[in-house]
C-alpha cells in the first residue's frame, strides 16, 4: 500500500521513506504542520536518492526547531 502511494517500485525504499516520515506525521497530527506541507515534502523526497533524504529532512527539522525557539 505505501509502496504504491509513495510511487516506489521497492518495498525497501517505501519502508525507508515511511520510517523517515514518522516525525513529520506526528507534527501534522498535532497541528504543528499543515498536511499540504507534508505532501510537498513527500513529493520532494520521492525525487531524491536514498542517501540524500536524511540531509533533506535534517534541513526541514532544523527549520521547525528554529521556529519553535523563536515564535515571534
Amino acid at each position: 500500500m505505501f509502496r504504491a502511494s509513495l510511487g516506489c517500485d521497492s518495498a525497501r525504499r517505501a519502508k525507508f521513506i515511511s520510517y523517515r516520515l514518522s516525525l513529520l506525521i506526528s507534527l501534522v497530527k498535532s497541528s504543528t504542520m499543515e498536511s499540504s506541507r507534508l505532501m510537498d515534502i513527500v513529493q520532494d523526497m520521492k525525487k531524491l536518492e536514498q542517501e540524500d533524504i536524511d540531509n533533506y529532512l535534517l534541513k526541514i527539522q532544523a527549520g521547525f526547531y528554529a521556529a519553535a525557539k523563536n515564535p515571534f
